[in-house]
């Protein structure tokens, strides 16, 4: 793996870092229908706080954070009651301000705590980070490593097949909400995964991710130079699509990170 090393430490340059201290879902246990999200896009942090107060009303908060220090600090935060109709579509949205200037500052214990210039509830909130199961090795195996393995460099149509394993591989990474996942147990899963699938197939894997890692970085950094590849396999509109959801990129680059560490 020593090929992929050295290319994922130069997508690094060119993908978002994940900041661990703020990026994720999280909750106050006393407050649990409340749901913050935190997703990077670009230099900044797109923030997000739900909160129902009935099945088909809830406030919404909506803010975008830049890193000052060891804070996530916005201006012009919104918020707004929000009622929903049965189709998930909005019904209605009284918006009770919109100049909130504020920030989340990670503690000592790891929690965030939340300051807001509108918000007078902020300091009843203490915010834990929430992570999701990571996908077992057996799914990792069947949906991630066995097809990138399974591709034939230089066969008739490898391009056609590179661009749609990127796709399937992308859409594997965000389906899985691999952003959000506990990082040990997704390192410990895709090893086990590294080594049920046999040494000859860990050497095909390793040659067809280079060249996958590649292409993914292409389409992060200029989908409209990268489109046509996938135009000619036919997932031009399906990875236009992934490209809208912005935990796409976190999601990629936590699985890319975790291949990195394979042996």
């Amino acid at each position: 793996m020593k090929k992929i090393a050295l290319l994922l430490a130069l997508l690094a340059f060119a993908l978002p870092a994940i900041s661990e201290g703020f990026t994720g879902v999280w909750q106050d246990p006393n407050y649990d229908r409340a749901v913050l999200t935190i997703l990077p896009d670009g230099d900044a942090y797109d923030i997000e706080l739900n909160w129902g107060s009935s099945y088909n009303t809830q406030g919404e908060w909506r803010m975008t954070g830049q890193i000052d220090g060891d804070a996530l600090a916005y201006k012009n935060g919104t918020m707004a009651e929000v009622t929903y109709g049965e189709d998930g579509k909005i019904v209605s949205e009284d918006i009770k301000w919109s100049d909130a200037e504020g920030s989340l500052k990670l503690t000592e214990s790891d929690t965030l705590a939340w300051m807001d210039s509108r918000e007078e509830r902020v300091a009843d909130f203490s915010f834990q980070r929430q992570t999701w199961d990571a996908p077992t090795a057996a799914a990792l195996v069947s949906d991630c490593l066995e097809p990138v393995a399974r591709l034939e460099v230089g066969s008739a149509g490898y391009s056609l097949k590179l661009a749609k394993a990127t796709y399937n591989i992308l859409r594997f990474a965000l389906d899985n909400q691999l952003w959000n996942v506990d990082t040990d147990e997704l390192h410990a899963n895709l090893a086990a995964a590294w080594e049920a699938l046999g040494e000859e197939r860990r050497a095909d894997f390793s040659e067809n991710f280079t060249e996958i890692a590649a292409l993914a970085n292409d389409v992060f950094a200029t989908w409209e130079d990268a489109r046509y590849a996938f135009e000619d396999a036919g997932v031009s509109d399906e990875m236009t699509a992934l490209l809208e959801d912005k935990a796409l990129r976190p999601s990629w680059q936590a699985l890319a990170e975790a291949a990195n560490l394979l042996q």
